[in-house]
């Protein structure tokens, strides 16, 4: 009995600490089934994609799309909470979106259309860099010429080493690559074989940050164009061996649906539009009232909050499932 009342004081304490210490790590917890994250913060009336997170966990990054009109906003932990979301200064005036913190949390990297000095094609994408400061954030850099050419590059992921692997679709849609970078060297850009294909023509690619993994949305045959998370794991010779699928198989994901990871690499964070309904293609939505007559304020309502058909985040814990 002492050694019972023991632990529990010592879990009190513990608790007691953390909440003391407000730069104390946030702790990712999910569960091995996906589900709706953040609801009022992550989780709202609008487009909302996919978060990233500083490596304490405390300040998260994520974006709106508003039309076809990309804004980045900023989140941090307050008193256990996360705080209103804010756009980012560096963003709203062009389209921004696909943010991702570095691991040392001192930079974000991220996708805009926003001028930059190089010639490129009208409604071109590219990837550009910012720092965090003591104030807030510096001004915006866009990273040389072997990321950014003439094509379309999206979808950053910046791994520990200073890799940066992103998308590039060519200008005339003709192809799609995932592309490695060393930013920490000169050396040119190179093309991972293998894991784009026609198929997956401007699919977003997730590679975790110490380069062990990397997920897919792989477009699945008969299902109209919809997509299943698939998971390469890294061999030992540098390549990249055969996919497994990674969630169930009603888990769809649209060609333009991103991913990222908690920083301990357990948590998986990505956007979907879903609306759960009852079963059966024109299956009533499960949170409109049943067993009377719909009133314009339901429909408000249904409309005002997550899961009313626009994007949301979800999240899923994936531990289990990033071992070979």
């Amino acid at each position: 009995m002492f050694a019972i009342r023991l632990l529990l004081a010592f879990c009190a304490l513990t608790t007691l600490l953390a909440a003391a210490n407000p730069n104390a790590p946030a702790k990712h917890v999910a569960t091995a089934s996906p589900a709706l994250y953040g609801a009022g913060t992550f989780s709202r009336a609008f487009n909302e994609r996919e978060p990233s997170f500083s490596p304490d966990g405390r300040q998260a990054v994520f974006w709106l799309l508003l039309g076809h009109h990309g804004l980045i906003l900023h989140t941090q932990r307050e008193d256990g909470r996360w705080s209103p979301p804010r756009p980012v200064p560096f963003s709203g005036q062009h389209s921004d979106f696909e943010p991702v913190f570095s691991p040392d949390g001192k930079s974000v990297y991220f996708v805009s259309d926003r001028p930059r000095r190089l010639s490129a094609p009208e409604g071109n994408s590219d990837i550009w860099v910012v720092t965090r400061t003591d104030d807030g954030w510096g001004e915006p850099r866009v990273l040389d010429r072997r990321v950014n050419g003439l094509g379309i590059e999206f979808f950053p992921s910046i791994c520990h080493s200073g890799i940066l692997y992103f998308n590039r679709v060519a200008a005339d849609f003709s192809r799609s690559d995932l592309v490695r970078v060393d930013l920490g060297t000169t050396d040119p850009a190179t093309i991972v074989a293998g894991i784009l294909d026609e198929a997956e023509l401007g699919a977003n690619v997730l590679v975790s940050p110490d380069e062990r993994f990397l997920i897919i949305p792989k477009k699945m045959p008969r299902l109209g164009g919809a997509r299943r998370l698939h998971i390469y794991f890294r061999n030992k010779d540098g390549g990249w061996g055969e996919p497994k699928p990674l969630l169930p198989a009603d888990v769809l994901l649209a060609d333009d649906d991103g991913m990222r990871l908690s920083p301990d690499g357990r948590v998986l964070y990505f956007s979907r539009a879903w609306v759960p309904s009852q079963p059966g293609i024109w299956g009533r939505p499960l949170s409109l009232p049943r067993n009377k007559t719909l009133q314009a304020e339901d429909l408000t309502q249904f409309q005002a909050g997550p899961q009313n058909g626009l994007k949301d985040v979800y999240f899923v814990d994936i531990g289990e499932h990033t071992k070979p």
